[in-house]
């Protein structure tokens, strides 16, 4: 796995998050082949071949929707016609559909068994009958198309095994509304499709326990432990070189668990499931730097990277070293102008603590544990999300040129 290859990404505060369900996944991959998303529920009121293809004002639409009893309130004390509960429920998911979701919001949909995550690239609705046509599933020689004609145009990403997504997002998933706002899980969105994110205070990482065995809790707890020695180790590379003492230090649990501890996860590992990571950035250090550097650690902690692999791949200044005489770092050392000084920087780091990063790694077993929890991170091409979606990614390594 090479590091120029595995992106951090960067939350967009700006950019909402909408899940609108395909009719309960009947519709799935109409909106992923139609490039498209859709709802039927103005289709109930309005038939834009009778009517005009324009969408039609808000008046309109709710106009459309009184003229029917049973969308309509049967108060005898209402002086004017009003939508009752459910009137007001279909009104609303329809103005949600035209004025909320915008161009470059994230969109998600889903099956019983797969997720697609997307990128809305017009704010504007429009009608339209085209069908689309599919084989429906399980039965040969008969196809489907879709009947919903308000639709919006989307351009499709990563599609997703549901079962790595059930832990993180159950409750969201099991809303009954056709369209439903997940700004506030944004989180466990990235989470399925970026190895490692950030919301410019915090690092992410994300990675997915495979087996479908039974889980021993020493395992686990050795994974949680390895994940939470990141951060004492960046910390350290970053005052002075790695030491056997330190190293000892970690593995006799010699050290202060509340002021030095402070990674934190969502961890759903029924076999299988997944596991989310938190970890402060480190303040007064360079951003790039700490969420790199941290990222490096962590990929090696969980064995998606070697040691010697990572420090080949980073480059080197082997003329001078980062650290001084007596073995602490000079201090204008921790604030590059670059992103090739970052890259250079962590590559000394790594380089001149390869031993003692290696022992670190071996005493933690990490083979073991990634071999036993079939461990992985999140591989998808997300090109059309950062290229649509306006998400800025950063490498852990930067690509040459």
């Amino acid at each position: 796995m090479e590091l120029g290859q595995i992106k951090i990404a960067s939350r967009n505060p700006e950019q909402k998050i909408w899940m609108v369900r395909a009719d309960g996944g009947k519709y799935f991959e109409h909106f992923r082949a139609g490039s498209i998303i859709s709802i039927k529920h103005l289709d109930l009121f309005y038939d834009y071949t009778l009517q005009g293809a324009d969408v039609p004002s808000e008046e309109v639409i709710q106009e459309a929707i009184l003229r029917q009893t049973n969308f309509r309130s049967s108060n005898p004390k209402d002086k004017v016609r009003k939508l009752n509960a459910k009137g007001r429920r279909y009104f609303n998911q329809i103005l949600h559909f035209l004025h909320d979701i915008k161009e470059g919001d994230l969109v998600v949909t889903l099956s019983d068994s797969r997720i697609a995550i997307g990128v809305c690239t017009s704010s504007t609705a429009f009608f339209s009958s085209d069908e689309i046509s599919f084989m429906s599933e399980g039965e040969v020689g008969e196809s489907f198309g879709l009947s919903h004609t308000l639709r919006k145009k989307v351009s499709w990403g990563p599609v997703i095994d549901r079962r790595v997504a059930e832990g993180l997002l159950r409750a969201p998933f099991r809303s009954q509304q056709t369209i439903t706002r997940l700004d506030e899980h944004w989180r466990e969105i990235y989470s399925l499709i970026y190895p490692f994110f950030t919301d410019g205070e915090n690092l992410y990482f994300s990675n997915f326990i495979g087996t479908k065995l039974e889980i021993g809790g020493k395992v686990v707890s050795r994974l949680f432990s390895n994940l939470a020695d990141v951060e004492q180790i960046f910390n350290q590379l970053l005052e002075s070189r790695l030491t056997a003492e330190f190293v000892d230090r970690v593995f006799d649990d010699d050290l202060d668990a509340d002021d030095q501890y402070s990674l934190t996860a969502k961890a759903f590992f029924a076999s299988p499931g997944g596991v989310a990571s938190k970890i402060p950035l480190p303040p007064g250090v360079n951003k790039e730097l700490a969420l790199k550097g941290m990222a490096i650690l962590l990929l090696i902690a969980t064995g998606f990277v070697s040691v010697d692999a990572t420090a080949a791949e980073l480059p080197e200044d082997s003329s001078r070293s980062v650290y001084s005489a007596s073995g602490m770092i000079e201090e204008r050392s921790l604030q590059p102008s670059t992103t090739k000084n970052v890259d250079r920087l962590l590559g000394q780091l790594i380089n001149e603590n390869k031993a003692q990063i290696k022992n670190i790694k071996k005493r933690q077993q990490v083979k073991k544990v990634k071999q036993k929890l079939r461990l992985t991170i999140p591989d998808y091409d997300t090109t059309v999300l950062e290229a649509k979606g306006s998400i800025e990614v950063t490498t852990v390594v930067e690509n040459e040129k």
